[in-house]
């Protein structure tokens, strides 16, 4: 879930909380008044029959009876009962009303003037009230139809409500956020753009001085700081080569008139040829090293238009003429193979010249088989030679910088090889895959992107 998401789904979290809360808030509230309004209406009613029958001498139980059958407004399920001091039942608006005086109703009433008791749907009333002569207790029950329909209603609105303005709410705050938001995507993908070639170029600011222009001028000047430290990294790249290289070239041109000269003896031969295989190594992993230095300043040009068999042969070449016993088979086995790659010719010579070269120096035959394919978009350059100098538990781990096998200190060599190779394929956008079979099989594959 990301910053925008967050945002939203707080915002979203907050509001149906609140409102919810709300709304609960009105359904109880409501609830709690229409109970009032319904038990003052029962009081009421029961204290305008009670009136009618004990204050009125004209009107008796039969009348009265007539009375409440024939009332227009009467409420639903309406049930009155009036009972003497002694007991009695001297009034009943229905025939059947036992339910009504139960014990359980009678005992709510006992020691209060007022009392009241929801009893099933319906809802009781019970009040005590007294005339000259005695007191009597009236009974009242009726179910608030109207009144519960009104409080589902309210119910199912208020539920429809929320889910609706959540829903909205959501929504519109998804959008704003995205809106309010978008000038950190555009700032990502300005950051996106930044290479090793363009750490000079500023990121715009808007001038309107908010938090996103307080951050672009931040990172503006850690881009001019980070600026500063390639040019001075290149600078000690460029001269570092010069100086490096030109006193090992000296000193290989020395050690090469020293072999010329026949007035040494085997050992002293031998003591030079050891001094010049160290110098050439040297020489090799300064290169190597100006090389991973380079692809990593991003400042080689990927603009040519390569062969890449014409680049695989010409890596052969090279390597042939230092290691005439060096063997190499070549096969397409794909018919619609792309041969052309776009990129630095340079480097992928470099890249395939380590791959031979390792394949020379630790192969148990001085051989390697090279297929090219074609795999969807992609070409697949496959390098397979057989080996067993090497003990690799972990064979993708050579390819990372000064990593080599246990058992081959014996081979001179940097451990930057397969290292450098790595860096060039993904240069290229590409990926390389290195793995073992039958435990000497060793294979490297290398796939490019067709442009």
């Amino acid at each position: 879930m990301n910053l925008k998401q967050r945002v939203a789904f707080n915002v979203t979290i907050t509001f149906a909380l609140v409102i919810g809360a709300s709304f609960i808030s009105v359904y109880f509230l409501f609830a709690s008044f229409r109970k009032e309004d319904f038990t003052d209406r029962l009081e009421k009613k029961a204290k305008s029959t009670a009136r009618l029958l004990l204050e009125i001498q004209e009107i008796d139980q039969s009348l009265l009876y007539r009375i409440e059958k024939d009332a227009p407004y009467k409420m639903w399920k309406e049930c009155i009962v009036i009972q003497n001091q002694k007991g009695e039942v001297i009034f009943s608006s229905l025939p059947v009303y036992d339910w009504l005086i139960s014990s359980q109703i009678q005992e709510r009433i006992v020691g209060v003037e007022e009392s009241y008791l929801a009893f099933k749907t319906l809802e009781i009333v019970g009040l005590k009230v007294k005339d000259q002569e005695d007191h009597y207790i009236i009974y009242i029950a009726a179910e608030d139809k109207f009144g519960k329909i009104k409080l589902d209603f309210l119910k199912y609105v208020l539920l429809g409500t929320f889910v609706v303005s959540v829903l909205v709410i959501s929504l519109s705050t998804s959008k704003l956020i995205k809106r309010l938001l978008s000038p950190l995507d555009k700032l990502q993908e300005e950051i996106d753009l930044i290479s090793t070639k363009n750490l000079h170029q500023p990121i715009l600011e808007s001038g309107k001085k908010d938090e996103i222009d307080l951050l672009k001028a931040s990172f503006n000047e850690m881009l001019g700081r980070i600026d500063e430290g390639y040019k001075t990294q290149a600078n000690f790249t460029s001269h570092a080569s010069h100086e490096l290289r030109t006193p090992i070239s000296r000193i290989l041109f020395q050690l090469e008139n020293l072999l010329i000269q026949s007035n040494h003896t085997p050992e002293t031969i031998d003591y030079i040829k050891a001094i010049k295989r160290d110098a050439f190594q040297t020489s090799d992993l300064i290169s190597s090293l100006l090389t991973l230095a380079r692809i990593d300043r991003d400042d080689i040009e990927k603009s040519d238009k390569i062969r890449i068999d014409e680049a695989i042969f010409e890596a052969y070449d090279e390597i042939s003429v230092n290691s005439p016993d060096f063997k190499f088979e070549f096969d397409i086995v794909s018919e619609d193979v792309e041969m052309e790659l776009l990129g630095s010719k340079s480097l992928l010579l470099i890249a395939f010249s380590n791959l031979f070269r390792n394949a020379y120096l630790y192969s148990n035959d001085k051989k390697v088989i090279v297929n090219i394919g074609r795999k969807e978009e992609t070409i697949v350059l496959t390098l397979k030679n057989e080996s067993s100098n090497a003990e690799i538990h972990s064979p993708m781990d050579l390819l990372e910088p000064f990593v080599r096998g246990r058992h081959n200190s014996s081979v001179q060599g940097s451990g930057l090889g397969l290292g450098i190779v790595k860096r060039i394929v993904e240069y290229h956008n590409g990926k390389i895959d290195y793995r073992i079979e039958n435990g000497s099989r060793h294979i490297i594959e290398l796939i490019f992107p067709i442009f």
